[in-house]
C-alpha cells in the first residue's frame, strides 16, 4: 500500500509526498507496489470514476 500527503498552502498545493505504507519503516514504495488506477470516461461535466477503487484498510486506532 501506497501512501500520499498533499501538502497545501492558502488552497494551491505546494508539494506532493509518496511514502510506502507496508514497510515498517517510513520509505519509498517500491515499483512493485505502484499500479495504475483505471477510470470511467467523463460523463457531460467531465467528472470520471475510478473503477478499481480498493476501500481503506480498518483502522485499529
Amino acid at each position: 500500500m501506497v501512501g500520499v500527503m498533499l501538502h497545501v498552502i492558502d488552497g494551491y498545493m505546494v508539494d506532493l509526498e509518496f511514502y510506502s505504507a507496508e514497510a515498517d519503516e517510513f520509505g519509498r514504495p517500491t515499483m512493485e507496489s505502484l499500479e495504475l488506477a483505471e477510470w470511467s470516461e467523463g460523463d457531460a461535466s467531465g467528472t470520471r470514476i475510478l473503477r478499481d477503487d480498493v476501500p481503506p484498510p480498518d483502522n485499529p486506532g
